[in-house]
């Protein structure tokens, strides 16, 4: 899931946008899923590799039905990447139970170990945010902050804890 505009992707990757509703059920709706998740999107998954990409994931609602319809038009395997895992009650069990083989989170929201599961990675903020505010205090530029880099630094694999 893209809400964002069109970023530059290396040439011949192939992409397929997708939008949907908030991740929450709509009012009144008939399209979308039972849940009222409304999916449109354009392009082919089959036999790829597929990243859904979130900035929230609260009820997993979104993230599950995405992931359903890309495992229905031939996904081969399908990734989660989200900035804030917020993750109400029952979150992790859609995730769970959802065709998604691995959501990676950043530790932006406090995950309490009680509901950590397998397919959950956290990555760390912490050294990102110190240096953000470092150079908001030496009135230095935050540019290249946003550059991508290979190594994004530590991450932690959650672990199921009953």
């Amino acid at each position: 899931v893209c809400d964002a505009p069109k970023r530059e992707v290396r040439e011949g990757t192939p992409i397929l946008f997708s939008s949907a509703g908030a991740d929450q059920p709509s009012r009144g709706s008939d399209e979308g899923d039972k849940n009222g998740v409304t999916l449109n999107h354009v392009g082919d998954v089959e036999g790829c590799d597929c990243i859904i990409v979130d900035d929230i994931v609260d009820t997993g609602e979104k993230a599950a039905a995405t992931a359903k319809e890309l495992q229905a038009g031939g996904a081969r395997r399908i990734f989660m990447l989200a900035t804030h895992g917020v993750l109400f009650k029952g979150a992790v069990d859609r995730i769970n139970k959802s065709p998604i083989q691995e959501v990676i989170l950043t530790n932006t929201v406090p995950i309490p170990p009680h509901i950590f599961c397998e397919k959950l990675v956290v990555l760390s903020v912490g050294k990102l945010m110190a240096e953000a505010i470092k150079r908001v205090h030496a009135e230095e530029s935050l540019s290249s902050l946003f550059e991508c880099r290979t190594n994004p630094g530590p991450s932690t694999k959650a672990s199921t804890s009953k």
